[in-house]
C-alpha cells in the first residue's frame, strides 16, 4: 500500500502476509556496525554481517538467509553479487595498533601502516567505521589527513620506542640513553612533541618514567644478565664459546636474584646463536641467525656485496640464500653504495647509510645546519622521518652542535663541543682559534682564555683577521688554513689555501691567472656577474651579481643573486619558472643588451634595452623603471622617449646571421652587417657602436680593425633558411644541412673552422658529437599542406599550425631557430615582431571532423555542408586560408563537385540508436546502423567512409575489423512487451525484471547497450539517473483490479468509471484502455480525450448473483452471467472482452476455459419470486 499505516492497516499478527503487509521473516539484529548480523539471520542490501570464522566483515546486497539460501561464501568470485567487503572486526585495543581493514571502533584507534620489514609509519582514525567503505587510505607520506592523524614512524612500546620528536600518543613510549642508561619516557599527551623532554630520568609534567635499564632489549643492544626486569618481545643474549645465544622473553617480570634463567620454556623463547653482530663493520654469514636490519656480506662475480636481512630465523634452514647478484627480493635488501664513515669536515646526508661512528649533518632548514653522530645501522629513513625529531639524549643520534668545529665552520662558545673542536673567539681584539679539550656544552665553568694563551678547557691555536668563507674572504696577510678562501684583489681571483701557515712579510703570493700550485687551489673568478657576462651555478655569489640558468645554446634565465656565499654551502638553487626565492630574484631570459634586448615580459633593469614594434617599425627603448613592466609602464605609442622609456633608434634589422644589418643606420657591438661587392657576400661584427655610413667607417681590406671583425665571405647565413654547407667556414651556432636518404638533415656546429678541411664529420642523424649537435630534419615542411608544428625550427615564411585556446592558429614565421630556445609569443590575432596569423583552423579536415567555409583547408582535407537535414561532404582540392579565397572557391550548393571540390558523399542520419544511418550514406567512427535477421541487430561503424558492401557487415551478432556488433532489439519496450535486461535501450523503453519473485518495470533513461552482465537496474523503489521506477499506481488497471479517475496510470491500463443506477447502491461501470503515462486529470478532457484513452465497453449489471450480466459487455474473472434464453447461470474465468479476451459460452450446462457453470436460475428466489427445488441458489 501507499500512504500512513493506521488501525485500518495492521501489521499481521503472525508470521504470515495479510492484504497490507508482506511478511518476510525473522531476523535478530538490525545490521548496523554496532549490532551486526551472521549469515543465519535475515538479511537485506546494506547491512553488516559479521563472520566469525575469518574475523571478517561484509555488507549484504541481496534480502534472505545466506546459509539457508545457500548465498556463495564472501571473497570468492562468485560472491562478488552478493557481498560487499567492509574491513575486519580482530578485537584488538584501541590503543594497539590495528591493519588498515580493521574497523575504528572509537575515534583516536592506533594503526599501522607497514611501508616495509624495516619501517612502518603509525595514525590515529578520526572517524569511527570502516576505512575500506570510507575509502580512507592512509597518506602518501608522513604527514596527516581529514581521516588520519600521523602519529610517528614508531609504535610507541617496549620494544618499539619512539624518538623524542615523533608525533606521538597518550601513554606511548618514547626512547632516552641519560646516565648511561637506558629510559623510556610515557607522553602524558598526543600530537606533535612541543614540550621540552627530560634531561634526567625523572618524571615531569609531560612525561613520566616507565622503565631504566642498562640495555635496550633490541637485536643491536639485547639485554644481558646486568638487566633486572624484562617485557614480553624483548630480545636477551647471553655468552656462548662462540658467538651469543639470543632469547625472546614470552612475560614481564622481574630476575630473580639467581639471574634470568633461559632454561624456563615459559618465560624464554630460544631464538639461535649469532656469531657476528649484522653490521657492515661485522656482517653475519648465510649459515647464523638473523633478523630484520642485520647486515650479511656475500661475493659475486670477485665482489664483496652487501644486503640487509628482512626477515627472522636460519637463512640456510628456511630456504632463504643470500641473492646471487646485487638485486632485492623479498628477503634481502641490497644496499647499492656503503659511504665512508662520515666526518665533520665530510659528513653523511640523510640519504646515506648509517654506520656507528658516522657523522652526519641536516641541512634541511636553509642557512643552519645540525650534526649528529650515529650509534645506527641502517638507512636513517628506517629510523626517522628527519632529524627534526632527535631529542639531545636520543641513543641512536648524538646530538653535536650546530657548527662542525673544523677550520671552515668554527664553532661559538654557546655550541656543544668535542674534544679536538675548533672553536673562534675574540681575546683582547682579536679573532682568535682555540681548540676544546673536552666533551659537552661549554659553560661559565669552562671558560675561553684571557690572554693569547691556552688554560685547562682550551688549547690556543693561532690569531686571525678573516674567517676565509665566502662572505669573509681572507687577504694576503692573514694566518690561513686549509680550505680557507683567499680574495686575490688584483685579480679578482678566489683561491683555497692548502697548509695551514702564517704569511711571510711581504704577504701570500698567488699564482697567475686561474691556475693552481702547491700552496693554492684556483676556486673561482669574481670577475663577470653582468647580464652580458653572467656567473654560472657553481660560482662565488655576491649581492647583486647575474647568473645564467642555461637552457641550451641560445637560451638561459638569469637570476640575481641575494647572497654571499657558494650555492652548495647553504643549499641555495635557482627557483622555478618566472618566481624568485631567498637566494635568487628572477631577472629575465635576456640580457638588455642590443644584441639581447629584453621583450615587454621581462624584468627591466634602467639602461636595460628592449626591443619593441611601434608604427610598424623595430624600435629600442632603454628603461628607465625596475621591475616587470606592467599596463601602468607601457612601451611608448610613438618612436618617441616617455617617463619609463627613453627611445633610442629604429633598425630594420635584428643584427644577427639569420637578419643580418646593411651598412646605414645604426649599429652596436656585436651587430652583424652584411656587405655585397662584385657578387660577393661577406659578414662584419661591429665593433663600435654609431651609424658606420654617417660616421664614415671604413670598410677593412686587410683584416680586422677598431670598427669592423672580418667574418669574411659566405655563400650561406647559417641559418634554418639559409644553412651553410659541410666545405664553408663555421662557427658556434651557426646552422649546417646535408641530404640523408632524400631527407634535409640539420646540425648546429659546435665548433669554429672549415669541417672539410678538419674532417669533422657529420654525426649519424639523431645522435651528437663533439662538433655538431643534431637538430632534426625539415619535417614537417611548412606549408598549408603540411604545416610546421609548436616544436622543432622555423625559417620566416614556415607555415606554422599551434593551438591556441579552442582553435588552431596558422601563422606565417619572421624569425629563424628552434622554437624550444626561444620565447616568440603568439598572437592570436594579427601580428607581432615574431608571427603573422594568416588563418585558423577549428576542424581536422576528416569525415570525423570535417571543416567549414571559413577556415584554413589543404589538398585532401575534407568540408561538410549542411542542407537542411542532409549532410554533403566535398574533399578539397585547392590549399590556403577559405576566409580569404573561399569567395573565390565555394563549395557546391548541389551534391556534386565542381573545379575545387570532389563531392564524396551525403547523409540524412544521426547514426544513434534511434536514428540509424541508413545503407548508401556517409558513416562516421561510431556510428550505428541497423540490420533485421530475427530480431533487430545493431552494428557500430569502425570506419569513416560510405556505407555499402565496400564494407561488408559480419554474420549475425558477430564483429570485425570494420564493424563492432552492439547488441539486438527483440521487443518493443512497452508494458505489453516489456524488453528484458539483454537488450538495447531508449529513453521511454519498458523492462521488466523480478527481484525475490516480484516483478518491477522500470523506465530507461538513456540510450544503450548492455554489458555481458546485462542491465544492472537499482533497488526497488529507488530511481536513478539511468532508470526510473514507474508510478504503476494503487490498482493492477486489470479487468479485476481497474483503476479508478485518481489512480496513475501507464499505456495499456485499464480504467473503470462507476455511475450509480439510483436503484439502491448499483451502478454501471464504463471501461477505458489508457494509452499516456499519468493522471487522467492531467488532461482538462479526462477520458474524453481519445489521444489518451480508448473506450473498451460498459457494464449495466453488477456481476453478482443478485445482479447477474448478460454476454454482451466486457467481463471479469468471478463475474456472474445469466443466459436469458437457457436460464443458465455462469462464472467468468476470464477477464476482458467477449470474444477477445474471453471465450464464448457454452451452450448446455459444462464448463469450458473461460466459463463455469453454476446452474439454472430460473427465479429472482424473493417472497414474491421464490426458487424451486431445482435451482441455483
Amino acid at each position: 500500500m501507499d500512504g500512513t499505516p493506521s488501525a485500518e492497516t495492521p501489521y499481521p499478527t503472525t508470521a504470515q502476509s495479510n492484504d497490507f503487509w508482506d511478511f518476510l521473516g525473522f531476523f535478530d539484529k538490525s545490521g548496523t556496525p554496532e549490532a551486526m548480523k551472521t549469515d543465519q539471520d535475515l538479511v537485506w542490501p546494506g547491512v553488516f554481517v559479521y563472520f566469525e570464522h575469518t574475523k571478517t566483515v561484509y555488507l549484504a546486497q541481496h534480502t534472505g538467509r545466506p546459509s539457508v539460501d545457500a548465498w556463495p561464501a564472501p571473497g570468492t568470485e562468485q560472491g562478488a553479487g552478493y557481498w560487499k567487503f567492509a574491513g575486519t572486526l580482530s578485537g584488538i585495543g584501541v590503543t594497539l595498533p590495528k591493519p588498515w581493514t580493521d574497523m575504528s571502533t572509537s575515534k583516536g584507534s592506533y594503526y599501522r601502516n607497514p611501508l616495509s620489514p624495516l619501517r612502518s609509519h603509525y595514525y590515529a582514525s578520526t572517524f569511527i567505521g570502516f576505512a575500506p567503505l570510507l575509502n580512507a587510505e592512509f597518506p602518501n607520506d608522513a604527514q596527516s589527513n581529514h581521516n588520519w592523524d600521523y602519529r610517528g614512524a614508531h609504535e610507541g612500546s617496549y620494544t618499539d620506542p619512539k624518538a623524542f620528536g615523533e608525533n606521538t600518543a597518550l601513554d606511548k613510549l618514547h626512547r632516552a640513553k641519560l646516565q648511561g642508561k637506558w629510559v623510556s619516557f610515557a607522553a602524558h599527551f598526543a600530537g606533535a612533541v612541543e614540550q621540552p623532554y627530560p634531561t634526567w630520568p625523572a618524571n615531569t609534567t609531560y612525561w613520566g618514567v616507565r622503565s631504566i635499564t642498562q640495555n635496550a632489549g633490541t637485536w643491536w643492544d639485547p639485554r644481558t644478565d646486568l638487566d633486572t626486569e624484562t617485557w614480553v618481545g624483548a630480545i636477551h643474549s647471553a655468552p656462548q664459546s662462540q658467538g651469543k645465544a639470543l632469547y625472546r622473553a614470552l612475560t614481564s617480570w622481574t630476575a630473580p636474584a639467581t639471574g634470568w634463567d633461559y632454561s624456563q620454556t615459559d618465560e624464554f623463547h630460544s631464538l639461535g646463536t649469532s656469531l657476528h653482530a649484522g653490521t657492515v663493520a661485522d656482517p653475519k654469514t648465510q649459515q647464523e641467525f638473523t633478523w630484520p636490519g642485520a647486515v650479511h656480506k656475500t661475493l659475486i662475480d670477485g665482489t664483496h656485496v652487501y644486503f640487509v636481512s628482512l626477515a627472522e630465523g636460519f637463512p640456510s634452514e628456511q630456504d632463504w640464500p643470500l641473492p646471487t647478484t646485487p638485486e632485492s627480493n623479498e628477503h634481502w635488501s641490497y644496499i647499492p653504495v656503503i659511504q665512508p664513515l662520515g666526518t665533520f669536515e665530510a659528513p653523511r646526508q640523510f640519504a646515506d647509510y648509517s654506520q656507528a661512528g658516522s657523522v652526519y649533518v641536516d641541512g634541511t632548514v636553509p642557512g643552519a645546519r645540525t650534526f649528529y653522530v650515529s650509534n645506527y645501522e641502517g638507512y636513517p629513513a628506517n629510523d626517522l622521518d628527519s632529524f627534526s625529531t632527535v631529542g639531545i639524549a636520543d641513543p641512536y643520534w648524538v646530538y653535536a652542535g650546530r657548527h662542525a668545529g673544523t677550520w671552515s665552520d668554527f664553532k661559538p662558545f654557546d655550541d656543544f663541543t668535542r674534544i679536538g673542536a675548533l672553536h673562534e673567539a675574540s681575546i683582547k681584539g682579536q679573532r682568535v682559534v682555540l681548540r676544546s679539550l673536552f666533551d659537552g656544552m661549554p659553560s661559565a665553568t669552562t671558560p675561553y682564555p684571557n690572554d693569547l694563551a691556552g688554560n685547562t678547557h682550551w688549547e690556543f691555536v693561532t690569531v686571525f683577521k678573516h674567517a676565509g668563507t665566502a662572505d669573509d674572504l681572507k687577504d694576503r696577510d692573514d694566518t690561513t688554513w686549509p680550505g680557507a678562501l683567499h680574495l686575490d684583489e688584483d685579480q679578482h681571483i678566489i683561491f683555497a689555501a692548502r697548509q695551514q701557515a702564517q704569511p711571510d712579510a711581504g704577504g701570500w703570493i698567488y699564482p697567475v691567472g686561474e691556475t693552481s700550485d702547491d700552496q693554492w687551489s684556483y676556486v673561482t673568478s669574481l670577475n663577470g656577474g653582468t647580464a652580458e657576462t653572467p656567473r654560472e651555478r657553481n660560482d662565488i655569489n655576491t649581492p647583486g651579481a647575474i647568473f645564467a640558468d642555461q637552457l641550451g645554446l641560445t637560451r638561459q634565465k638569469l637570476f640575481r643573486s641575494r647572497f654571499s656565499g657558494f650555492a652548495q654551502d647553504v643549499g641555495a638553487v635557482y627557483p622555478s619558472g618566472d618566481e624568485s626565492n631567498a637566494f635568487y630574484e628572477y631577472a629575465g631570459e635576456h640580457a638588455g643588451t642590443f644584441s639581447d634586448p629584453k621583450p615587454f615580459t621581462d624584468p627591466t633593469w634602467p639602461d636595460a634595452i628592449h626591443v619593441a614594434t611601434i608604427d610598424g617599425q623595430r624600435v629600442f627603448l632603454k628603461s628607465k623603471i625596475s621591475g616587470k613592466p606592467t599596463s601602468q609602464t607601457p612601451y611608448p605609442q610613438q618612436p618617441a622617449s616617455t617617463d619609463f622609456w627613453e627611445f633610442m633608434f629604429t633598425s630594420d634589422q635584428a643584427g644577427t646571421y639569420a637578419d643580418p644589418k646593411s651598412m646605414s643606420g645604426q649599429t652596436w657591438v656585436g651587430a652583424v652587417h652584411e656587405y655585397s661587392s662584385s657578387g660577393r657576400r661577406q659578414f662584419y661584427i661591429a665593433q663600435q657602436s654609431g651609424n658606420p655610413t654617417a660616421d664614415h667607417w671604413p670598410l677593412p681590406t686587410a683584416g680586422d680593425t677598431e670598427y669592423w671583425k672580418v667574418m669574411g665571405v659566405v655563400r650561406h647565413k647559417g641559418t634554418f633558411a639559409d644553412p651553410k654547407d659541410f666545405d664553408e667556414m663555421t662557427s658556434q651556432g651557426l646552422i649546417h644541412a646535408t641530404t640523408v636518404e632524400g631527407q634535409h638533415v640539420y646540425y648546429r656546429s659546435l665548433a669554429q673552422g672549415i669541417p672539410q678541411a678538419n674532417d669533422w664529420s657529420y654525426p649519424v642523424p639523431g645522435t651528437d658529437n663533439e662538433h655538431w649537435q643534431y637538430l632534426g630534419t625539415n619535417v614537417p615542411e611548412g606549408t598549408w599542406a603540411d604545416p610546421k608544428g609548436s616544436s622543432g625550427f622555423t625559417s620566416p615564411g614556415s607555415i606554422h599550425a599551434m593551438q591556441a585556446r579552442d582553435r588552431t592558429l596558422y601563422l606565417l614565421s619572421k624569425v629563424d631557430g628552434l622554437l624550444a630556445e626561444h620565447d616568440w609569443p603568439i598572437p592570436l590575432n594579427g601580428e607581432n615582431d615574431y608571427w603573422t596569423v594568416v588563418g585558423e583552423s577549428r576542424h581536422s579536415g576528416d569525415i570525423i571532423n570535417p571543416k567549414d567555409q571559413q577556415e584554413v583547408t589543404w589538398t585532401g582535407a575534407i568540408h561538410m555542408r549542411q542542407v537542411e537535414n542532409t549532410r554533403h561532404y566535398y574533399r578539397s582540392k585547392i590549399a590556403g586560408n577559405l576566409a580569404v579565397i573561399g569567395i573565390d572557391h565555394p563549395l557546391p550548393l548541389q551534391a556534386a563537385g565542381n573545379a575545387w571540390w570532389e563531392f564524396v558523399g551525403q547523409a540524412s542520419h544521426q547514426g544513434t540508436l534511434t536514428d540509424p544511418v541508413q545503407a548508401g550514406e556517409m558513416i562516421r567512427p561510431g556510428e550505428t546502423v541497423r540490420v533485421i535477421h530475427t530480431t533487430d541487430e545493431y552494428y557500430q561503424a569502425r570506419f569513416a567512409g560510405v556505407f555499402s558492401t565496400g564494407h561488408p557487415l559480419p554474420d549475425s551478432q558477430q564483429s570485425n575489423e570494420d564493424w563492432f556488433y552492439v547488441g539486438k532489439s527483440a521487443l518493443a519496450g512497452t508494458l505489453q512487451s516489456p524488453k528484458d535486461a539483454y537488450e538495447i535501450t531508449w529513453p521511454g523503453a519498458i523492462h521488466r525484471f523480478e527481484v525475490d519473485g516480484k516483478v518491477y518495470f522500470a523506465r530507461s533513461l538513456i540510450d544503450g547497450v548492455p554489458g555481458q552482465g546485462g542491465w544492472h537496474y537499482p533497488t526497488p523503489p529507488d530511481s536513478n539517473q539511468q532508470w526510473s521506477y514507474l508510478d504503476m499506481g494503487i490498482h493492477a488497471g486489470s479487468w479485476l483490479d481497474p483503476k479508478p479517475e485518481s489512480d496513475a496510470t501507464w499505456p495499456g491500463a485499464l480504467h473503470v468509471v462507476k455511475i450509480p443506477t439510483g436503484i439502491g447502491e448499483s451502478f454501471t461501470r464504463w471501461f477505458f484502455r489508457s494509452k499516456i503515462w499519468g493522471h487522467v486529470a492531467d488532461d482538462p478532457e479526462g477520458y474524453g480525450n481519445e489521444n489518451n484513452f480508448d473506450h473498451v465497453g460498459f457494464s449495466i449489471y453488477q456481476g453478482t448473483l443478485n445482479s447477474p450480466k448478460y454476454f454482451d459487455q466486457p467481463t471479469w474473472a468471478g463475474a456472474i452471467h445469466l443466459d436469458r434464453e437457457t436460464r443458465f447461470m455462469f462464472e467468468a474465468k476470464k477477464s476482458g472482452e467477449m470474444n477477445v479476451d474471453v471465450g464464448e459460452r457454452p451452450k448446455t450446462p459444462t464448463d469450458n476455459d473461460s466459463w463455469h457453470f453454476l446452474g439454472v436460475s430460473r427465479h429472482s428466489g424473493t417472497e414474491n419470486d421464490p426458487k424451486e427445488w431445482d435451482e441455483y441458489t
